[in-house]
């Protein structure tokens, strides 16, 4: 396979070598197929690992936003794979947010705990 390498250009060629081998009836060694598979595989990481992201594909990806990921940049804590102005991040490089922070988001308003830390505070409690 060539240098870049997509998933689908190795879903096809693996899909063709198969038909190709059906129609032949051929007998084949597995390790060795399995090691051109993993090859091509790596090969195929290797070209994702080197994709240049926009800010807000990074941040889609990341779970970060595109300002945080924007100021981790300017700050050079991020390298720039892009040039000044038109910044980009090696997928490579891309920070990723911890599950329990990507998922927990923004909390909705919960009237009832905000009733009680209140009542806590006018009654002295160590809540506040």
């Amino acid at each position: 396979m060539g240098q870049t390498v997509t998933p689908a250009e190795l879903v096809n060629k693996w899909t063709t070598e198969a038909e190709a081998m059906q129609r032949r009836g051929v007998m084949v060694n597995g390790a060795s197929v399995l090691a051109e598979v993993l090859a091509d595989f790596k090969a195929v990481q290797a070209s994702a690992a080197e994709a240049r992201l926009c800010l807000s594909e990074a941040a889609s990806r990341s779970g970060y936003s595109v300002e945080h990921l924007g100021r981790l940049i300017r700050q050079g804590r991020l390298p720039n794979a892009g040039r000044w102005g038109a910044p980009r991040i090696r997928a490579a490089d891309l920070p990723r947010k911890p599950p329990a922070l990507a998922q927990a988001g923004p909390r909705a308003y919960d009237p009832g705990a905000d009733a009680r830390t209140l009542l806590d505070r006018q009654r002295g409690g160590s809540n506040g």
